[in-house]
């Protein structure tokens, strides 16, 4: 029956989809997981290039539901039965397949059309090979002798679109496109790096470090479609812009944000489905080891975020060349402008053509490069770029890649200040700017500031909230009802903006109710301490007599110690960066606790993050 009843929701969803679709497709993180099923109905608008901008629209869809055969452990869904990775590859990355031709055949002729343009897209970033056991009957009847099993992908018609997960040994393995929503060629790339083995993005182990789910906000239906899956997430980065990944609004019961960036810069490439992005085509070379028999010796040393793919070749980032990735794309670039930089903890200004005058017709490509143990701190200073205020678009625009070198960046443009973006994941920003539009005057163009800082490792970081969609595992555990944290984007005795993006949330103890002696406390999940680490965190304070400001931690043991305190009369009117070192061994949470002294002002607090080792 809850079968029926989810096939029938996936029916109606296509078919009010299919009104807006304009599809293609993208996907990636390999499953551990045996067996697993999933149907899909996640038909999204689709985003063309030409509209990637500063005024980035996401699209409300739906997406897939997970197999029942899941059984929850806490946070993270595991099998009843986790077999090895290795079974979950496809032989020697032969993959035979077979259209219907009964009851589940395709009607229209571009169905069938769309999933060859979606197999010859994989094949031709991967090493993986597509076989027709029909119409290659010769070649398929030579390949069973090595592959020696007779199991086949079965591309047909259905309700919705659905996919098993991986290599399933079983002699037909179904494919489901209902038409025509599910038989465009994106939506069919998904479906495929379900079969090849891909499962979700969102559903990484680390997925805490890169987004927020807001679980309130999910229908109940497809709650175990946001719980975390055993993958391998060393093949490739976490990535936002994977075909594998949800949209923002997936599964919401009112139109909001189910899945949000932790990095509001970045909304944008969430849910695409526009082909295999860079880091797909790494994960499925390196899942089934493409370039395992590359000659070491021989095979170029990929630079700058390249990577081997397929015949042991460079894949380089968008923007580079050559055989190692080791220069700009100049058949990209009009004028001669840009090239690679290396830099130093010293600021360095990147200016557009002839700054600040005119900048002509210019297409530029930076590689900006600092040492290997350092991260690029990289803000625009100024920025003078034809935009479009009746589409929301940009004529001309600067993009700036400083999250992954192989993933699409911001684009901005208009007349606005000062942006400056969090630090690069590792020690290489790009910036493209494409100010070639022949029709558009151009301006002053632009000037970025980039300096090199001491790399911080991730994967230190204990405990990690922004506030922007959720107080992240934090319990409210106020002992008086007068006065308590919540989150708010602005406060007229406060902050009017976050610290994070200027455009999302924090937490402040902020109550009209609030009384002299008014206690509100906030108490973190547990995290565990082997003997140093580092509490950060930004605070704003504004007011009078805003009473005193604490922050405890607390063991196992029940020992609580305040480890940080601001009792004085404090105005900051701007945010303040404050750090502690704690000293301890075991299982630690952390309280914040204000108690007030008058209704005249508030504590404010954001990006709090505890790492391993001294501040």
């Amino acid at each position: 029956m809850a079968r029926c009843v989810r096939l029938v929701l996936c029916m109606i969803i296509v078919l009010n989809a299919v009104r807006q679709i304009r599809t293609q497709t993208k996907c990636s993180s390999f499953v551990v997981l045996s067996n697993d099923t999933e149907e899909s109905c996640n038909l999204d608008q689709i985003q063309d290039p030409a509209d990637e901008n500063e005024a980035h629209r996401i699209p409300e869809a739906m997406g897939d539901v997970l197999p029942e055969d899941f059984m929850e452990q806490g946070e993270l869904l595991t099998k009843r039965k986790v077999i090895r990775f290795i079974s979950k590859i496809w032989p020697h990355g032969i993959i035979p397949y077979k259209f219907e031709t009964g009851g589940r055949r395709f009607t229209k002729s571009k169905s069938t059309k769309y999933v060859q343009i979606a197999m010859k897209h994989w094949q031709r970033y991967t090493c993986l090979e597509f076989i027709d056991i029909h119409k290659q009957r010769q070649r398929y009847a030579s390949l069973r002798k090595v592959l020696k099993h007779d199991h086949y992908l079965s591309f047909g018609t259905g309700q919705g679109c659905a996919s098993m997960v991986g290599y399933t040994r079983k002699h037909a393995q179904p494919i489901y496109l209902r038409e025509p929503g599910c038989t465009m060629p994106g939506i069919v790339v998904h479906e495929i790096g379900h079969a090849i083995g891909f499962y979700h993005e969102q559903c990484r182990e680390d997925r805490d470090n890169f987004v927020n789910i807001n679980m309130e906000l999910v229908q109940e239906p497809g709650r175990k479609n946001f719980a975390k899956v055993v993958t391998h997430t060393e093949i490739a980065p976490y990535d936002l812009a994977s075909t594998m990944h949800y949209g923002s609004k997936y599964f919401s019961k009112n139109g909001g944000s189910t899945i949000k960036a932790r990095d509001s810069n970045l909304n944008f490439l969430l849910g695409r489905r526009i082909g295999l992005s860079f880091y797909d085509v790494i994960a499925a070379n390196n899942a089934y080891k493409c370039s395992g028999k590359c000659n070491r010796k021989t095979a170029p040393k990929c630079e700058n975020g390249g990577m081997w793919y397929k015949a042991c070749e460079c894949l380089c980032p968008e923007g580079l060349a050559g055989d190692r990735c080791e220069q700009i794309d100049h058949s990209w670039t009009i004028s001669g402008c840009g090239g690679i930089v290396q830099i130093s903890s010293d600021n360095e200004v990147i200016s557009s053509p002839n700054f600040p005058g005119s900048y002509g017709k210019a297409k530029c490509v930076w590689l900006i490069k600092s040492p290997a143990d350092t991260q690029i701190k990289t803000a625009v200073t100024v920025k003078n770029i034809p935009r479009s205020s009746r589409r929301q678009e940009c004529h001309h625009w600067l993009e700036v890649r400083y999250n992954l070198i192989g993933q699409n960046g911001p684009r901005l443009c208009g007349a606005n200040g000062f942006k400056e973006f969090p630090l690069s994941s590792d020690n290489l920003v790009l910036l493209r700017f494409d100010g070639s539009k022949g029709h558009v005057k151009t301006s002053r163009g632009f000037q970025v500031k980039v300096q090199a800082i001491k790399a911080f490792n991730m994967g230190d970081r204990l405990f990690y909230c922004d506030f922007d969609t959720s107080v992240c595992g934090m319990t409210y555990s106020s002992p008086t009802s007068d006065l308590q944290w919540r989150r708010e984007n602005w406060v007229v005795l406060g902050p009017y903006k976050d610290h994070t993006s200027g455009k999302g949330t924090f937490l402040v103890e902020a109550d009209k109710a609030k009384k002299n002696g008014s206690v509100a406390q906030m108490t973190s999940p547990d995290f565990q301490v082997s003997s140093t680490a580092c509490l950060r965190f930004w605070y704003f304070a504004y007011g009078y007599h805003l009473g005193q400001f604490r922050i405890y931690t607390l063991t196992e043991d029940k020992d609580k110690k305040v480890v940080w305190t601001l009792d004085t009369n404090p105005k900051t009117r701007s945010w303040k960066r404050a750090q502690v070192e704690l000293q301890s061994q075991g299982m630690l949470k952390l309280i914040m606790e204000v108690t007030a002294s008058a209704k005249w002002g508030n504590y404010a607090v954001d990006d709090m993050e505890v790492t391993i080792g001294t501040c």
